[in-house]
């Protein structure tokens, strides 16, 4: 048996790893863990708060549109009054028609004049008599013009000698709304007193003339316009030009013609298109000229003409001018024209077929 001494001595010198045995080695794995998806949570669902109705409030009465206006037209107030008038007229109602003739008799001359006006627009045969008592003895020359006006909406050709005795109104205006409301009704009765008209000293009572006889239309006055043709008034020769045109008497060929190299180029579209309804077209190249002209309303206006009277040729220089024309509203004006030319050439070889 070794000495006691040695064992111990064995036992002291042993390395301490050897005295415990190490754990084994852990085995690491190169496969990647995968990580359990998360559940899907549905959100919650919300609950929309119950709300209460609306409470709409009680509906205000409408006032009747008519019963204001007779309201007013009895108001003890002037304008109120002529308000009422004028609402009363647009309203068009039949039952307001004798509330509009008591108020011809207004004491207040612009509700009169409203009153008269409106009978006129409304076309109430009944009110003829009235109209006419007010062009001839109200003291208002404003109430005589409208009534002179009232006369042509009402169209009754047996106005003709009271409008004939107003174109003697020493106001200008009565004048001349009876000098239009003559030609609108195309009354006859009313020509020697227009072509009377036609030598008044104001430019303007000519004007109106000259053109009131074209709309008669009675070759009566048609060596009357081609004297007109020579007036100092630029003005005076368009409206007689127009009116030849519209008579429609080729003895006016010669003037017309002449009145192509007018220094006024409302004179030279009006002769353009007299012609071409006289069955001329050597107006038509001046009228075509003017698509070139510097002033943008003189290009719309001559294919206005060019519209209404022109002819292939015509439609080329309509083509031409949209291409050079710089001026927005100007260039859909003359598109316009054209279309319309077009419209127009269409309709008349369709004719002819």
């Amino acid at each position: 048996m070794a000495p006691l001494a040695l064992v111990l001595t064995v036992l002291l010198t042993v390395p301490a790893s050897a005295q415990t045995p190490a754990p084994a080695a852990v085995k690491t794995s190169t496969t990647p863990v995968k990580k359990k998806a998360a559940a899907k949570t549905t959100p919650a669902k919300a609950t929309p708060a119950k709300s209460e109705p609306a409470k709409t409030a009680p509906a205000i009465p409408q006032a009747d549109p008519f019963t204001t206006a007779m309201s007013r037209i009895k108001a003890t107030d002037s304008a109120t009054r002529r308000m009422g008038v004028e609402d009363l007229a647009r309203l068009r109602d039949p039952r307001g028609i004798p509330a509009l003739q008591a108020a011809a008799a207004d004491a207040d001359a612009y509700v009169r004049a409203a009153a008269v006006n409106s009978l006129g627009l409304l076309r109430v045969a009944g009110s003829t008599g009235t109209v006419v008592a007010a062009l001839a003895q109200d003291p208002s020359g404003q109430v005589r013009q409208s009534a002179a006006v009232a006369l042509a909406y009402l169209n009754n050709p047996g106005t003709a000698p009271a409008l004939v005795a107003a174109l003697k109104d020493a106001e200008p205006g009565v004048r001349f709304a009876a000098a239009r409301s003559l030609g609108a009704l195309r009354s006859k009765e009313g020509g020697p007193a227009l072509l009377a008209a036609l030598k008044d000293a104001d430019p303007g009572m000519r004007r109106t003339a000259a053109a009131a006889l074209g709309q008669i239309g009675d070759p009566a006055a048609a060596d009357a316009l081609i004297g007109a043709m020579k007036d100092e008034d630029a003005f005076v020769r368009q409206e007689a030009a127009r009116g030849l045109g519209q008579m429609g008497d080729a003895k006016a060929k010669d003037v017309l013609k002449a009145a192509l190299a007018d220094t006024a180029k409302g004179v030279v579209l009006n002769a353009a298109t007299a012609l071409s309804r006289l069955g001329d077209s050597s107006g038509l190249k001046a009228a075509g000229a003017m698509l070139k002209d510097a002033d943008a309303q003189t290009r719309q206006q001559a294919s206005a003409v060019l519209a209404d009277v022109g002819d292939m040729d015509s439609l080329e220089a309509l083509n031409i001018a949209i291409q050079a024309e710089k001026d927005p509203s100007t260039k859909q004006s003359l598109e316009f024209s054209r279309q319309r030319l077009k419209i127009r050439i269409e309709q008349q070889k369709a004719t002819k077929k």
